[in-house]
Protein backbone atom coordinates (compact mmCIF):
# COMPACT_ATOMS: atom_id res chain seq x y z
CA UNK A 1 0.00 0.00 0.00
CA UNK A 2 1.92 3.14 -1.05
CA UNK A 3 -0.27 5.14 1.51
CA UNK A 4 1.25 3.41 4.54
CA UNK A 5 4.88 5.67 4.77
CA UNK A 6 2.74 9.25 4.33
CA UNK A 7 0.50 7.50 7.23
CA UNK A 8 3.02 6.43 9.03
CA UNK A 9 5.09 9.62 9.25
CA UNK A 10 2.02 11.70 9.93
CA UNK A 11 0.73 9.18 12.99
CA UNK A 12 4.43 9.47 14.29
CA UNK A 13 4.12 13.42 14.31
CA UNK A 14 1.00 13.49 15.71
CA UNK A 15 2.22 11.12 18.68
CA UNK A 16 5.11 13.32 19.52
CA UNK A 17 3.35 16.65 19.12
CA UNK A 18 0.17 15.71 20.86
CA UNK A 19 1.84 13.74 24.19
CA UNK A 20 4.09 16.45 24.05
CA UNK A 21 7.24 17.05 25.98
CA UNK A 22 7.08 13.15 26.81
CA UNK A 23 8.95 12.63 23.71
CA UNK A 24 11.99 14.70 25.01
CA UNK A 25 12.28 12.53 28.02
CA UNK A 26 11.65 8.93 26.97
CA UNK A 27 14.63 7.47 29.15
CA UNK A 28 14.35 8.81 32.68
CA UNK A 29 9.93 10.27 33.06
CA UNK A 30 6.46 9.19 32.88
CA UNK A 31 3.20 10.31 32.48
CA UNK A 32 2.10 11.70 36.26
CA UNK A 33 -0.90 10.17 37.60
CA UNK A 34 -1.09 9.50 41.35
CA UNK A 35 0.65 5.62 40.81
CA UNK A 36 -1.40 3.83 38.26
CA UNK A 37 1.91 4.53 35.63
CA UNK A 38 3.90 2.85 38.70
CA UNK A 39 2.05 0.18 39.01
CA UNK A 40 2.02 -0.73 35.09
CA UNK A 41 5.34 -0.18 34.85
CA UNK A 42 5.84 -3.00 37.55
CA UNK A 43 3.62 -5.18 35.41
CA UNK A 44 5.69 -5.00 33.08
CA UNK A 45 8.89 -5.64 34.42
CA UNK A 46 7.17 -8.52 36.36
CA UNK A 47 5.57 -9.90 32.62
CA UNK A 48 9.03 -9.45 31.39
CA UNK A 49 11.08 -11.42 34.61
CA UNK A 50 8.73 -14.14 34.75
CA UNK A 51 9.22 -14.71 30.49
CA UNK A 52 12.48 -14.60 30.44
CA UNK A 53 13.00 -16.47 33.67
CA UNK A 54 10.35 -19.20 32.08
CA UNK A 55 8.30 -19.14 35.59
CA UNK A 56 5.01 -19.89 33.43
CA UNK A 57 3.40 -21.62 36.40
CA UNK A 58 4.22 -19.01 38.79
CA UNK A 59 3.38 -16.33 36.59
CA UNK A 60 0.61 -15.07 38.62
CA UNK A 61 2.14 -15.61 41.76
CA UNK A 62 3.83 -12.20 42.22
CA UNK A 63 5.65 -10.81 44.78
CA UNK A 64 3.18 -8.52 46.63
CA UNK A 65 0.36 -8.86 49.16
CA UNK A 66 1.83 -12.29 49.89
CA UNK A 67 0.15 -14.77 51.44
CA UNK A 68 -2.59 -14.45 49.27
CA UNK A 69 -2.40 -16.08 45.95
CA UNK A 70 -2.27 -15.08 42.13
CA UNK A 71 -2.03 -11.74 42.96
CA UNK A 72 -1.31 -10.81 39.72
CA UNK A 73 -4.65 -11.05 38.84
CA UNK A 74 -5.79 -7.86 41.10
CA UNK A 75 -4.97 -6.07 38.03
CA UNK A 76 -4.01 -6.54 34.36
CA UNK A 77 -1.64 -8.81 33.10
CA UNK A 78 -0.98 -6.57 30.30
CA UNK A 79 1.40 -9.64 28.36
CA UNK A 80 0.88 -8.88 24.85
CA UNK A 81 2.53 -5.46 25.59
CA UNK A 82 5.62 -7.18 25.35
CA UNK A 83 5.69 -7.36 21.98
CA UNK A 84 6.75 -3.82 22.50
CA UNK A 85 8.08 -3.63 25.79
CA UNK A 86 10.78 -6.87 25.68
CA UNK A 87 13.03 -5.71 23.06
CA UNK A 88 13.13 -2.11 24.05
CA UNK A 89 14.09 -3.26 27.77
CA UNK A 90 16.39 -6.25 25.86
CA UNK A 91 18.27 -3.37 24.26
CA UNK A 92 18.30 -0.88 27.06
CA UNK A 93 17.86 -2.33 29.89
CA UNK A 94 15.76 0.85 31.09
CA UNK A 95 12.18 0.31 32.12
CA UNK A 96 10.89 3.87 31.96
CA UNK A 97 12.09 3.86 28.41
CA UNK A 98 10.51 0.38 27.49
CA UNK A 99 7.61 1.71 29.50
CA UNK A 100 7.44 4.90 27.37
CA UNK A 101 7.98 2.93 23.61
CA UNK A 102 4.85 0.96 25.16
CA UNK A 103 2.65 4.47 25.86
CA UNK A 104 3.76 6.29 22.65
CA UNK A 105 4.01 3.33 20.40
CA UNK A 106 0.05 2.07 21.74
CA UNK A 107 -0.80 5.77 19.92
CA UNK A 108 1.24 5.15 16.83
CA UNK A 109 -0.20 1.69 16.27
CA UNK A 110 -3.68 2.75 16.98
CA UNK A 111 -3.83 5.46 14.44
CA UNK A 112 -1.83 3.10 11.93
CA UNK A 113 -4.15 -0.05 12.18
CA UNK A 114 -7.50 1.87 12.16
CA UNK A 115 -6.28 3.90 9.22
CA UNK A 116 -5.81 0.55 7.37
CA UNK A 117 -8.82 -0.81 8.35
CA UNK A 118 -10.73 2.51 6.79
CA UNK A 119 -8.39 2.28 4.20
CA UNK A 120 -9.48 -0.94 3.18
CA UNK A 121 -13.33 0.04 3.42
CA UNK A 122 -13.01 3.27 1.92
CA UNK A 123 -10.28 2.67 -0.51
CA UNK A 124 -9.19 7.09 0.37
CA UNK A 125 -6.09 7.80 2.05
CA UNK A 126 -7.73 10.77 3.57
CA UNK A 127 -11.06 9.70 5.00
CA UNK A 128 -8.80 6.82 6.33
CA UNK A 129 -6.05 9.25 8.01
CA UNK A 130 -9.46 10.97 9.40
CA UNK A 131 -10.58 7.79 10.97
CA UNK A 132 -7.24 6.83 12.26
CA UNK A 133 -6.43 10.29 13.85
CA UNK A 134 -9.84 9.93 15.59
CA UNK A 135 -9.34 6.64 17.08
CA UNK A 136 -5.88 6.71 18.31
CA UNK A 137 -6.45 10.67 19.72
CA UNK A 138 -9.79 11.00 20.79
CA UNK A 139 -9.68 12.71 23.68
CA UNK A 140 -10.72 10.72 26.59
CA UNK A 141 -7.35 8.72 25.57
CA UNK A 142 -5.16 11.55 27.66
CA UNK A 143 -7.59 11.50 30.62
CA UNK A 144 -6.37 7.53 30.91
CA UNK A 145 -2.70 8.10 30.13
CA UNK A 146 -1.68 6.27 32.97
CA UNK A 147 -3.76 3.14 32.43
CA UNK A 148 -2.39 1.74 29.34
CA UNK A 149 -3.95 -1.44 29.74
CA UNK A 150 -6.93 1.20 27.96
CA UNK A 151 -4.25 2.70 25.20
CA UNK A 152 -3.14 -0.81 23.77
CA UNK A 153 -6.36 -1.38 21.44
CA UNK A 154 -4.38 -1.44 17.97
CA UNK A 155 -5.39 -5.13 18.05
CA UNK A 156 -8.75 -4.39 17.70
CA UNK A 157 -8.60 -2.95 13.88
CA UNK A 158 -6.15 -5.41 13.00
CA UNK A 159 -8.53 -8.62 14.10
CA UNK A 160 -11.76 -6.73 12.09
CA UNK A 161 -9.36 -6.24 8.90
CA UNK A 162 -8.03 -9.90 9.12
CA UNK A 163 -11.69 -10.99 9.64
CA UNK A 164 -12.90 -8.86 6.56
CA UNK A 165 -10.22 -10.57 4.63
CA UNK A 166 -10.50 -13.73 5.92
CA UNK A 167 -14.41 -13.82 4.89
CA UNK A 168 -13.54 -12.35 1.26
CA UNK A 169 -11.02 -14.95 0.65
CA UNK A 170 -11.70 -17.76 3.37
CA UNK A 171 -7.48 -18.74 3.93
CA UNK A 172 -6.50 -19.91 6.76
CA UNK A 173 -3.39 -17.13 7.02
CA UNK A 174 -6.23 -14.50 7.59
CA UNK A 175 -8.24 -16.29 9.80
CA UNK A 176 -5.01 -17.48 11.75
CA UNK A 177 -4.01 -13.45 11.81
CA UNK A 178 -7.47 -12.87 13.48
CA UNK A 179 -7.29 -14.95 16.07
CA UNK A 180 -4.13 -14.03 17.10
CA UNK A 181 -4.78 -10.50 16.84
CA UNK A 182 -8.59 -10.95 18.99
CA UNK A 183 -6.48 -13.13 22.00
CA UNK A 184 -3.91 -10.63 21.94
CA UNK A 185 -6.57 -8.04 22.36
CA UNK A 186 -7.62 -9.74 25.32
CA UNK A 187 -4.13 -10.11 26.67
CA UNK A 188 -3.85 -6.54 26.86
CA UNK A 189 -7.00 -6.40 28.80
CA UNK A 190 -9.83 -8.16 28.90
CA UNK A 191 -12.15 -5.05 29.06
CA UNK A 192 -11.42 -4.62 25.34
CA UNK A 193 -11.65 -8.33 24.41
CA UNK A 194 -14.74 -8.56 25.72
CA UNK A 195 -16.04 -5.50 23.85
CA UNK A 196 -13.79 -6.55 21.14
CA UNK A 197 -15.62 -9.98 20.75
CA UNK A 198 -19.08 -8.45 20.94
CA UNK A 199 -18.51 -6.77 18.08
CA UNK A 200 -16.77 -9.31 16.05
CA UNK A 201 -19.32 -11.32 16.64
CA UNK A 202 -22.08 -8.80 15.85
CA UNK A 203 -19.89 -8.64 12.64
CA UNK A 204 -19.78 -11.79 11.44
CA UNK A 205 -23.53 -12.63 11.46
CA UNK A 206 -24.53 -9.35 9.73
CA UNK A 207 -21.80 -10.63 6.83
CA UNK A 208 -23.55 -13.66 6.59
CA UNK A 209 -27.16 -12.19 6.66
CA UNK A 210 -26.20 -9.56 4.38
CA UNK A 211 -24.16 -11.94 1.85
CA UNK A 212 -26.50 -15.18 2.56
CA UNK A 213 -23.61 -16.73 2.71
CA UNK A 214 -23.20 -20.34 6.15
CA UNK A 215 -20.07 -20.24 7.83
CA UNK A 216 -17.89 -22.82 7.24
CA UNK A 217 -16.36 -25.41 9.65
CA UNK A 218 -12.78 -23.94 9.76
CA UNK A 219 -14.39 -20.86 11.30
CA UNK A 220 -14.61 -23.50 14.27
CA UNK A 221 -10.52 -22.92 13.98
CA UNK A 222 -10.63 -19.40 15.55
CA UNK A 223 -13.22 -20.06 18.07
CA UNK A 224 -10.41 -22.85 19.53
CA UNK A 225 -7.49 -20.68 19.03
CA UNK A 226 -8.94 -17.53 20.61
CA UNK A 227 -10.32 -20.17 23.68
CA UNK A 228 -6.86 -21.92 23.89
CA UNK A 229 -4.93 -18.33 24.17
CA UNK A 230 -7.32 -16.84 26.47
CA UNK A 231 -9.00 -19.43 29.01
CA UNK A 232 -5.57 -20.01 30.91
CA UNK A 233 -4.93 -16.38 31.43
CA UNK A 234 -8.75 -16.03 32.49
CA UNK A 235 -8.21 -18.78 34.65
CA UNK A 236 -6.39 -16.78 37.95
CA UNK A 237 -9.34 -13.81 37.90
CA UNK A 238 -12.29 -16.42 38.12
CA UNK A 239 -10.44 -18.26 41.00
CA UNK A 240 -9.21 -14.88 42.23
CA UNK A 241 -13.36 -13.44 42.33
CA UNK A 242 -14.29 -16.65 44.67
CA UNK A 243 -11.02 -16.55 46.91
CA UNK A 244 -11.78 -13.13 47.87
CA UNK A 245 -15.35 -13.12 47.52
CA UNK A 246 -15.17 -9.99 44.78
CA UNK A 247 -18.80 -8.81 43.90
CA UNK A 248 -19.95 -5.66 41.86
CA UNK A 249 -23.51 -4.48 42.90
CA UNK A 250 -25.61 -2.51 40.31
CA UNK A 251 -24.52 0.96 42.15
CA UNK A 252 -20.88 0.42 40.67
CA UNK A 253 -21.61 -0.37 37.46
CA UNK A 254 -23.61 2.62 37.10
CA UNK A 255 -21.17 4.83 39.08
CA UNK A 256 -18.03 3.53 36.46
CA UNK A 257 -20.46 2.81 33.30
CA UNK A 258 -20.07 5.08 30.27
CA UNK A 259 -22.34 7.87 29.19
CA UNK A 260 -23.03 9.24 25.39
CA UNK A 261 -20.02 12.27 26.03
CA UNK A 262 -17.32 9.90 26.64
CA UNK A 263 -15.40 10.56 23.64
CA UNK A 264 -15.58 13.94 23.92
CA UNK A 265 -14.24 14.24 27.54
CA UNK A 266 -11.02 16.31 28.35
CA UNK A 267 -8.07 15.37 30.61
CA UNK A 268 -7.86 16.92 33.65
CA UNK A 269 -4.56 18.25 33.09
CA UNK A 270 -1.79 17.99 29.86
CA UNK A 271 0.67 15.70 30.23
CA UNK A 272 2.55 15.62 33.30
CA UNK A 273 5.60 13.93 34.15
CA UNK A 274 7.41 13.25 37.41
CA UNK A 275 11.25 13.71 37.54
CA UNK A 276 12.27 10.35 39.08
CA UNK A 277 11.66 6.85 37.50
CA UNK A 278 10.61 4.03 39.57
CA UNK A 279 11.85 1.32 41.08
CA UNK A 280 13.59 -1.15 38.68
CA UNK A 281 12.99 -4.00 40.76
CA UNK A 282 10.53 -6.62 40.15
Amino acid sequence: MKSAAPACLFFLLATFVLTWPLGLHTTDQVTADGGDTRLNLWIHMWGYNAVKEGRARGFFDANIFYPAPKTLALSEHELSNQVLFAPAYALTGNPVFSYNVVLLGSLFLSGLAAFALAHRFTGQFGPALIAGFVFAFVPVRFAHLGHIQLLTVFWSPLAFLFLDRYLEKRTWTSLTLFSVSAAMQAWASFYSGYFLILILGFYYILFHLGNRTRPVWRDVWAVVVILLLVVPLAYPYMFLKSYFGFERDLGEVQLFSADAGIAAAQPDDDVGCFAEPPDRRA
